[in-house]
């Protein structure tokens, strides 16, 4: 029998994380990557494709985003901390 966490990890191909387009500026995106790398120190095996969803609210518009620099572990502190500075869930696919 496997923990739920575990299941997590083995299942989970992508992290996507959505962030407004209007939120958008450097110290936000300098963030994002601090919290990355803590993340990726603490759990260093990165299942995870990061994945980013730019939305546009008022032009009814989006663009996937993918990284090529980094991996991620989707681990209940990363979600965490990614919710505090984007006040938007990431999602698991």
């Amino acid at each position: 029998m496997s923990l739920l966490s575990e299941m997590r990890d083995k299942l989970t191909k992508s992290l996507t994380v959505c962030l407004d387009v209007r939120a958008l500026n450097n110290q936000l995106l300098d963030n994002l990557i601090e919290v990355i790398n803590q993340n990726n120190e603490k759990y260093p095996a990165k299942s995870c494709q990061l994945r980013f969803k730019v939305v546009d609210g008022e032009e009814a518009m989006q663009v996937d985003l993918f990284s090529k620099l980094f991996r991620v572990s989707p681990s209940d502190d990363l979600m965490e901390d990614i919710y505090n500075l984007t006040n938007t869930r990431a999602v698991l696919a």
